[in-house]
């Protein structure tokens, strides 16, 4: 388990030594990635501003993993609702149904163990609450060692650019040493967003509340070309405009049906405006022309979008606009963060074990999605280890993630504990053609 601000070389650094075939799971999604920008227009006070639309967009990475997903702020809120495991076949793996119903029976035990979880303010992102990411840390290692791991923290010094803060250390865990099993490496971090109960939340962030209702420019060139595999894909993929309706709470989306909005969400890029340093906003009126405002965007990139060639897209063509304005003020563009796009083949027999999983417990075909979540530790992993990269995600589209009243459903949670496992037989069964 990781910190989420933790740099990427460090974490590279501290990977155990693989010694056979290895395969690798890492619980939050991620297709995109995020390039993050910032503009800097600096005024004299001689002449007059004009409104200026350059944006970049905080860390946001500071969170923790409980719904399987990229973690939001963090989950407090948990629906509950009976449910039992579709089993479509239970001659496919009878051997899991003891599993299953340890997990059942083990549901209670694991809410509270989840509860104490939430209850810990591991927020990377204040200085105040760094002890309790450490505590966060700390209390994941006794869970881990009652469960009979093998668990090693290691240390890894100041963080860079808060020399007074020391980094959340990494806690490697391992559970038998069998060489001539898989290996599956299984990531997560465990630090979390801030939450405050007046952001708008309908209960106190950090106390988990069960829900009696049953519910726990040039750029475009860069882009890869959309095959006729890939667009039949979307045909079938289980997802209705409604379930957008739903989760926005309005009937307002940019684009009228299924496919185009899919596409656009998960293949095309994306800029996103995020703020404006400087300029003021408190209420009432101010007539006054800032010295600098510093705006903030985010592209999403996608494949075949090489991180040089945007950089110098982008570049060239805030450059261009500005100049037009013939502004006797000067502006600077600059990268602030940014990470490389992922992408797996669900061809790979680690999909198709994790296939087989879902089907297993949830008793259907999964669909292979997409998504724009930004973990550039996935790549991180590939390229550093050589093996295929999964996400098996087990939340919901009305989860609310990273948003307010973020919540999971107990039903995902108890049967996603049961989807781990089925993995897990699935891959052990999976022939070896690395």
């Amino acid at each position: 388990m990781l910190p989420a601000s933790l740099p990427l070389r460090r974490i590279a650094a501290s990977l155990p030594a693989i010694k056979h075939s290895t395969a690798h799971l890492i619980i939050p999604p991620l297709l995109h990635a995020p390039r993050y920008f910032s503009a800097h227009r600096f005024f004299s006070f001689s002449s007059p501003s004009s409104s200026f639309s350059t944006f970049v967009t905080t860390r946001s990475s500071s969170c923790r993993t409980v719904n399987g997903q990229q973690p939001a702020s963090l989950t407090a809120r948990i629906h509950k609702s009976a449910f039992y495991a579709n089993i479509d076949d239970s001659k496919m793996a009878p051997q899991l149904e003891p599993f299953f119903k340890e997990v059942d029976n083990l549901q209670d035990h694991f809410i509270d163990r989840l509860r104490k979880a939430v209850a810990i303010p591991s927020i990377s992102a204040q200085d105040d609450n760094r002890r309790d990411v450490v505590r966060m840390g700390e209390f994941l290692v006794d869970e881990l060692k009652r469960l009979g791991a093998e668990v090693e923290i290691r240390q890894l010094g100041k963080e860079p650019g808060r020399p007074h803060l020391d980094l959340p250390p990494v806690i490697l865990t391992r559970y038998g040493n069998d060489k001539n099993k898989r290996t599956i490496l299984v990531y997560g971090h465990y630090d979390v967003q801030p939450a405050l109960r007046e952001d708008g939340w309908n209960t106190e962030p950090f106390t988990l509340t069960v829900d009696e209702k049953g519910r726990m420019f040039g750029i475009n060139e860069l882009v890869a070309p959309l095959t006729e595999d890939e667009k039949n894909l979307y045909t079938d993929i289980g997802f209705t405009m409604d379930n957008l309706y739903e989760s926005l709470g309005n009937t307002t989306s940019i684009f009228p049906d299924k496919e185009s909005t899919l596409m656009r969400r998960w293949r095309y890029p994306s800029l996103s405006v995020h703020g404006v340093e400087g300029a003021y906003s408190a209420p009432g009126a101010k007539t006054v022309i800032p010295a600098k405002v510093i705006g903030k965007f985010s592209i999403r990139t996608v494949p075949n979008m090489e991180s040089d060639d945007v950089d110098r897209l982008v570049f060239d063509y805030v450059k261009a606009e500005f100049a037009k304005l013939n502004s006797k003020n000067t502006m600077d563009c600059s990268l602030q963060h940014g990470g490389k796009w992922w992408v797996a083949s669900p061809k790979h027999w680690n999909f198709q074990a994790a296939s087989k999983a879902v089907k297993q417990v949830f008793g259907m075909e999964p669909d292979m999605t997409r998504e724009g979540g930004s973990i550039p530790i996935t790549l991180t992993f590939e390229e550093a280890t050589g093996k295929n990269v999964l996400l098996l995600p087990m939340g919901s589209s009305t989860d609310m993630a990273h948003s307010t009243n973020e919540k999971l459903d107990k039903r995902n949670y108890i049967e996603g504990t049961k989807l781990m496992g089925a993995y897990l037989h699935y891959v052990a069964e999976e022939p070896v053609n690395e």
